[in-house]
């Protein structure tokens, strides 16, 4: 009976483990933006109507944050209200990358750009403004 129980108190414990693991994971919205702007981007926060109307809600969107210093140095960063919808935009977006880096490399032009999936959120810019939102 003692073993079980120390059983059940260790895997409780394991899963909250993983749960705030995962939600630290998650880029905070307004430390991001506060962040970018310390930075001297220009920022544009949109939080997306709950009524699912627009693009950006029919993907599962919750948050986009948009900043930019120049043309080359940009970030946009959607938040995701579920994983599933997450992962399902975060393939199509991979596979769509990975052909805009072919078509750089061939014709022989630098591509610093990088697309990121952080917990929640998919982050996709230039690599200087990716790494800021860490």
């Amino acid at each position: 009976m003692k073993k079980k129980l120390v059983l059940s108190i260790s895997v409780v414990l394991l899963l909250v483990m993983v749960v705030v693991a995962c939600v630290a994971c998650t880029p905070n919205a307004d430390k991001v933006e506060k962040k970018l702007k310390d930075k001297g981007y220009s920022v544009n926060v949109e939080d997306i109507s709950a009524d699912g109307s627009g693009q950006y809600a029919s993907l599962g969107v919750t948050k986009v944050i948009s900043a930019s210093k120049s043309e080359d140095d940009y970030v946009i960063v959607l938040w995701f209200k579920d994983s599933d919808k997450l992962n399902e935009a975060y393939e199509k977006a991979k596979a769509e990358f990975d052909e805009w880096k072919q078509a750089y490399e061939e014709m022989g032009r630098e591509f610093n750009m990088k697309l990121v999936k952080k917990g929640k959120a998919i982050v996709q810019g230039s690599a200087n403004a990716v790494k800021l939102v860490g």
